[in-house]
Formats: C-alpha cells, sequence, structure tokens
C-alpha cells in the first residue's frame, strides 16, 4: 500500500549515501545529484544521523576508492547546507540493530514521506506507521512514476 505524499522530506539512510559516492549513476546517486541537491526532495537530518554519516565514510575500507574522503566531505557539506534538521523526541525499538531505531526516529519526528536505504535485512516492511521505506531503486521509480511535477511540494 502506497501513502499519499503531502511534502517532500525523506530520510536518506547512509547506505544510500555510501552508495552514492562509490556508484556514480546508480539510483543512490541519482536520487542525491538530481532529487536532492536541486530541492526536488528535502533530506532530514539530526545530529546522530549526521555523525553516522561522517563516522562511516572516514572507514578504512572506503579510502580504496578514488578521491573518496574528498567527494565524502563536499557531498556531506552539501547535504548538511540543504536539510531539515530535527532532533528526535521519540525512542523507537522496532528493530534488532539499534542505530536503525534512530533513522525511523528522526522519520517520524520529521514528518518524512519516506525512508530511502538498501538495508532491507533490517529495514523489511514497506511502511512504519506513515512512513514508508523504498530501496534507492523503488523510491527512483516511484518519484518518477508518481511525481513529474513537485513545485506544488516545495
Amino acid at each position: 500500500m502506497l501513502i499519499e505524499v503531502d511534502n517532500n522530506r525523506v530520510v536518506i539512510d547512509t547506505n544510500v549515501l555510501i552508495s552514492a559516492l562509490i556508484g556514480q549513476y546508480s539510483f543512490p546517486y541519482k536520487i542525491l545529484q538530481e532529487l536532492a541537491l536541486t530541492g526536488e526532495i528535502v533530506p532530514c537530518l539530526s545530529s546522530v544521523l549526521m555523525e553516522e554519516y561522517l563516522q562511516v565514510s572516514q572507514r578504512e575500507k572506503f579510502q580504496r576508492f578514488p578521491a573518496f574522503s574528498e567527494r565524502a566531505s563536499q557531498l556531506i557539506g552539501a547535504i548538511k547546507e540543504i536539510s531539515f534538521w530535527i532532533d528526535p523526541n521519540i525512542v523507537i525499538e522496532e528493530i534488532a540493530d539499534m542505530p536503525d531505531n534512530r533513522i525511523l526516529e528522526l522519520a517520524i519526528t520529521a514528518d518524512a514521506f519516506c525512508i530511502i536505504t538498501g538495508n532491507t535485512l533490517h529495514f523489511n516492511f514497506n511502511t512504519y506507521q506513515s512512513v514508508q521505506i523504498f530501496t534507492p531503486a523503488e523510491f527512483w521509480e516511484y518519484w518518477q512514476d508518481n511525481l513529474p511535477i513537485t513545485d506544488a511540494l516545495h
């Protein structure tokens, strides 16, 4: 079941950010470059999620990709500037992996339309309360099919 969209706020899981940095022209890359950085969608951020973005992007295993640290710093800096910032005031314990609950908390508190995540192991449901859960490919397809004109959402 799809929920009607009344805003363009999304929570972008860390794995989507990292995937965008690794795979140019992938769905995560297109979502960030063509939708988030252009203002078509508005990423939601909390201090906890920003810290996770920074910590994960500095992991040694990603440094083998050309200029990864520099590109990560630039992209995270841009996301930081365009995001809707809010620190959740609720505690959710629905997912066994506790950091993933912080994503749910942010989405609910920010009244986000959806969470975009590649983590189908822990986010193995389609909706949580009023928030839809999409993989990057699902989100891209949904957004392209259902919202060709988003000016009314801004």
